[in-house]
C-alpha cells in the first residue's frame, strides 16, 4: 500500500468514525466538496499542504493520517437489509 492509498483510506475511515460527510470534511478543511471527493476516491492528487488542513478538520496531525493501518475500517451499522425481509 503506497502513501497515497493509507491516506485515502484513513481519510474515509476517519470520515466514517465521526459520522461527517465528505462535504462536512470539505468545508472544515476549506477545500471544495469536489476536490476533497476526488482525494478520497483517488482521481487527485494531492500536496502536502492539503493534507495539513485535511488533518486538522479532522482534529489530527498530518502525520497520523499517513500511519498505515491506524484508522481501521468502522464497523457497519447493523440495521434491516430490505432484500432480506420476507413478505
Amino acid at each position: 500500500m503506497n502513501s497515497i492509498e493509507i491516506l485515502r483510506a484513513n481519510l474515509r475511515n476517519l470520515r466514517l468514525r465521526h459520522g461527517f460527510t465528505q462535504e462536512m470534511v470539505a468545508e472544515k478543511a476549506d477545500v471544495t466538496y469536489r476536490h476533497y471527493q476526488d482525494i478520497e476516491a483517488g482521481r487527485r492528487s494531492v500536496q502536502l499542504a492539503t493534507v495539513d488542513k485535511l488533518a486538522t478538520a479532522l482534529g489530527e496531525t498530518t502525520a497520523q493520517l499517513l500511519e498505515a493501518g491506524r484508522y481501521p475500517a468502522p464497523e457497519a451499522k447493523r440495521g434491516r437489509n430490505p432484500r432480506q425481509i420476507k413478505r
